[in-house]
């Protein structure tokens, strides 16, 4: 599995950010989380609202870890 990032990035003797306060220069449909811009049409999906407490099941980690564990020996029978 490979993750493509555009604009292309990581480049030799460059830095993978910009200086400066985090969220500076977000862009205006977006807004600060985590100190990341996130886009807001996303907000819902991405990240609970800020000072929310989420919960998660022991039955939803169950169903992560059963996927993830599915996920790998199918990779490992492809490979």
């Amino acid at each position: 599995m490979a993750c493509q990032y555009k604009p292309a990035g990581n480049v030799p003797g460059e830095k993978p950010y910009l200086e400066g306060p985090a969220c500076s220069k977000c862009p205006q449909a977006s807004e600060c989380r985590l100190k990341q811009c996130v886009v807001n049409s996303d907000l819902d999906v991405a990240l609970p609202a800020e000072g929310k407490q989420t919960t998660t099941s022991a039955t939803t980690k169950l169903e992560v870890f059963q996927h993830v564990i599915f996920s790998a020996a199918v990779i490992f029978t492809l490979a």
